[in-house]
């Protein structure tokens, strides 16, 4: 795995955060209790989420990488199935040098989609462990590095209770690292030179616009 450095971070989430809305920095932040239900807004209408999503995969699992004109770009897609419906996976690199791009899914029923254009350096991966995880991460411009978890390991997001996740990232120097434990949403849209950090026991939804 390649070695990213980072600025200092612009917003932190940890766990068991009770406010209903808060600002800072410039940075919006919303909550809402079916967050789930416009999830669509967040990952930004894409037309390679939806065909995936809508994609009937009725036992095995199912991966498609898309490379156009890349150079030095590495994808790794790894997953696993216990039964109870496909893991679904994409991963579409145009116009990118040195991406990266990580997808590691264990449980059943998880669909996780990672774009990158335009730019060099960006590297995204997702690593869901149990049901019914939805995952979405986009980046276009230079050195964004995304890392959306839903933990494995501590097995803290291993349930039924699936969560909805996006990140889009824009132009250059992004960083959001999200963690989870399960039953929660968010939507993250950063437009260059943002950071974001959120280790959630939250059970609810989550949208930051930076």
């Amino acid at each position: 795995m390649q070695n990213h450095t980072q600025r200092t971070l612009g917003f932190v989430v940890f766990s068991l955060l009770v406010a209903t809305s808060a600002y800072a920095d410039g940075t919006d932040i919303n909550y809402s209790s079916d967050m789930a239900s416009e999830f669509g807004e967040f990952y930004g209408d894409s037309a390679i989420y939806s065909e995936l999503y809508d994609k009937s995969v009725p036992y095995s699992n199912y991966a498609e990488v898309v490379l156009e004109n890349v150079f030095d770009s590495e994808v790794y897609i790894s997953q696993t199935s216990a039964g109870l419906g496909a893991n679904k996976a994409k991963v579409v690199q145009r116009n990118v040098t040195g991406n990266t791009a990580v997808v590691s899914q264990s449980g059943s029923e998880n669909l996780a989609v990672i774009e990158q254009s335009d730019g060099q350096d960006n590297y995204a991966e997702i690593i869901q462990a149990g049901y019914n995880h939805n995952s979405y991460i986009s980046q276009s411009g230079s050195h964004n590095i995304a890392y959306l978890r839903q933990c494995q390991g501590f097995d803290c997001s291993y349930s039924d209770y699936g969560s909805d996740i996006s990140i889009v990232q824009e132009n250059n120097h992004n960083l959001a690292i999200v963690v989870d434990k399960g039953n929660s949403s968010y939507g993250i849209e950063q437009d260059g030179g943002d950071s974001i950090v959120i280790f959630s026991n939250m059970n609810r939804g989550i949208y930051v616009r930076q």
